[in-house]
């Protein structure tokens, strides 16, 4: 539910002030924890729809397995009816754009085939974005563990940050949710440009450096504030 009300409420916003028409396409499991997204969804005005792929089998993962490694690996074995959804969608409508959060770096390359551009929402702050790209050259830097840097880290235009301080995916160089994280990075430059759910009054030094490092790296838009209120009930509440 965490990416999912940001990405509704840009959902909102592109149908109220672009006339657009929005499908959402949502991975499954078999539990119950579709049952809060399913009731927002439907909550939504006509003109924003919803695709809910089949539930993947996990059988084969032990129990232990962290979330963010499940919802990656739930996306990747959904590539076949995500491609179906797709191509229904390209024959059925205009398709102008497919935006993916986060979790969806991998199904880059699968929009890619249809000639549609794609576009990635980063539903946190523009500092971390910036991180992010600066993880390749931390990695190829530093051989020990960022907590056990000596020395703060130094972002461009944006305050120090100590190494124990870096979000917890990088905290353990050999997981898996560190390597997947390297990956997300290098696959950056399929997208047409990453959308960030902050604005330039509140980040102004992390967005000018978003305009001046990652090679390669598409454009980034401010878009946010993105919220929902407790009173937000569909379209009609949205207020700009």
């Amino acid at each position: 539910m965490g990416h999912l009300i940001p990405l509704v409420e840009l959902a909102k916003r592109l149908v109220l002030h672009h006339n657009f028409f929005v499908t959402f396409i949502i991975t499954t499991d078999d539990g119950s924890s579709m049952k809060p997204q399913k009731t927002v969804l439907k909550s939504l005005p006509d003109s924003i729809s919803s695709v809910f792929l089949p539930p993947m089998n996990f059988d084969d993962l032990s129990k232990d397995v962290k979330i963010k490694n499940r919802i990656a690996l739930s996306l990747t074995r959904s590539f076949p009816p995500l491609r179906d959804s797709i191509k229904v969608l390209a024959d059925s409508t205009r398709l102008v754009a497919f935006i993916v959060d986060v979790f969806g770096f991998d199904v880059l390359d699968v929009v890619e085939e249809f000639g549609v551009p794609s576009y990635i929402f980063f539903t946190v702050n523009a500092m971390s974005l910036l991180l992010g790209f600066y993880i390749p050259k931390l990695d190829e830097r530093f051989s020990c563990e960022y907590r056990d840097l000596p020395e703060p880290l130094k972002l461009l235009w944006c305050v120090p940050i100590h190494g124990s301080d870096l979000p917890h995916q990088m905290q353990d160089r050999k997981n898996v949710a560190y390597e997947r994280m390297l990956f997300s990075v290098k696959q950056v430059h399929l997208a047409a440009g990453i959308m960030v759910n902050s604005f330039i009054d509140l980040e102004p030094g992390a967005f000018k450096a978003l305009n001046e490092v990652g090679e390669g790296k598409p454009p980034v838009y401010p878009v946010g504030p993105l919220s929902q209120s407790c009173s937000d009930r569909g379209v009609e509440s949205l207020s700009v």
